[in-house]
């Protein structure tokens, strides 16, 4: 994996920067890894092979019964508006029971369209934190950035600390995002 250096990186340790979005094929195979393309519909769709700029850490994130996924070495990529991407996962990762699980993209997708990212990253995500996430957070930040929008001038979308509190199925909360918070040593440490 390259780093996309105009990207913010929220100020995470370098094992947790995990790309979600991309704008262009081309910047999924320059900041990404290696692509294969398959074809999901009439839409493009990427098998990647990703190689994380550093190995796991002391960080408690990395205690996580699913923080193997975050750095997952293969990783489906779809078309933002790509929506037979649960049929193209099991393809994919017949390995995995979905059963109780969403498949999603990590990245919002009503955010990816609004900055230009043609390609977001997909995960299974158990119901429950899915559709919590997608009727609190989410959507207060897709509200929240609509009013402010400003284009961005990068490639490649890195998950945000929230980002993977919904993959890790970790409670984030409404509002304030106070539970989100309050998971923040998981990803910075210990800051006192």
């Amino acid at each position: 994996m390259k780093l996309d250096k105009k990207s913010s990186k929220f100020g995470l340790h370098p094992s947790l920067i995990i790309p979600i979005a991309a704008k262009t094929e081309n910047a999924l195979k320059e900041y990404v890894g290696d692509v294969e393309v398959i074809v999901s519909g009439t839409k493009k769709a990427f098998v990647v092979n990703f190689a994380a700029l550093e190995p796991p850490n002391e960080l408690e994130i990395w205690k996580n019964p699913r923080s193997h996924l975050l750095q997952a070495t293969k990783q489906l990529w779809v078309d933002v508006d790509d929506r037979n991407y649960r049929k193209l996962f099991k393809n994919i990762f017949p390995e995995i029971d979905l059963t109780g699980f969403d498949v999603d993209h990590i990245f919002n997708k009503q955010l990816a369209k609004m900055y230009g990212f043609q390609y977001v990253r997909l995960l299974h995500v158990s119901i429950k934190s899915n559709r919590e996430i997608g009727s609190g957070p989410e959507k207060e930040s897709t509200s929240f950035r609509k009013k402010d929008y400003a284009p961005v001038q990068y490639e490649i979308q890195y998950a945000d600390p929230l980002d993977m509190c919904k993959l890790l199925h970790l409670k984030t909360g409404t509002g304030q995002y106070m539970d989100a918070i309050a998971n923040f040593p998981l990803f910075y440490g210990d800051t006192n």
